[in-house]
């Protein structure tokens, strides 16, 4: 609990464990992350955290970002260095790692967004998938938006998706790249007749494989 206390009262640590959080990332991992950024925290810690001052299993994506806007609202102030603060706060916080990811929302790729924030690259996504991906849902967005009758955001879609498919074309995968490499190899067979046994002896040969000649040889050696 000393440990959960520490994080709540670190506002760096606060904020890292709070933004995972709402990406629904699991103790082992933002304990990783803090050690990632020189704070030392168990997952136990992180647990204890989330269960007596951070709890949002109960909330769905609109809700959290309620909580995090009202965290932000300052008091009704006549002093114009305490509005001049309000104001800059809330232009900085609209980077808060917090709102960014209570927008994305819960899913796989809010989480990868999450972690890459935080300078954790992921090594099991593949470039072209995400482009092909991203190329699928900008397609059906511009056929949504062309029978909603929105040429504009039509148009925006359709754009996304072109440069997808110039993306990946500059950026394959690796699987396909490596299938048409071997297409390209062309194994190379001598299509002479090979000769059998009794051409290249002209019948001269015995079933160990040896001229008649050296064999009779051989065994006139050995009787004398």
């Amino acid at each position: 609990m000393e440990q959960a206390n520490y994080l709540l009262h670190r506002p760096q640590a606060k904020e890292v464990v709070e933004s995972s959080l709402i990406s629904r990332l699991g103790p082992e991992w933002i304990a990783a992350m803090l050690r990632r950024q020189g704070i030392q925290a168990s997952p136990k810690a992180v647990t204890l955290y989330k269960r007596f001052y951070f709890d949002i299993d109960h909330l769905d994506s609109a809700s959290v970002s309620a909580l995090i806007a009202v965290r932000s609202w300052a008091e009704d102030t006549d002093d114009p260095d305490e509005k001049a603060l309000a104001h800059s706060l809330a232009n900085a916080r609209r980077g808060d790692p917090r709102k960014l990811a209570a927008r994305n929302g819960v899913s796989p790729l809010g989480g990868v967004l999450h972690q890459m924030r935080y300078g954790i690259l992921p090594s099991t996504v593949e470039l072209s998938q995400l482009a092909s991906a991203a190329r699928t849902a900008a397609t059906i967005q511009v056929l949504d938006s062309a029978l909603s009758g929105q040429a504009e955001r039509s148009r925006d879609f359709a754009l996304v998706a072109k440069t997808m498919t110039e993306m990946l074309e500059t950026v394959g995968n690796p699987e396909e790249e490596l299938q048409a490499s071997l297409r390209q190899l062309a194994l190379k067979t001598d299509r002479t007749v090979i000769p059998t046994v009794h051409q290249l002896t002209e019948g001269r040969h015995t079933t160990d494989l040896q001229p008649i000649g050296e064999q009779a040889y051989e065994r006139k050696s050995g009787d004398t």
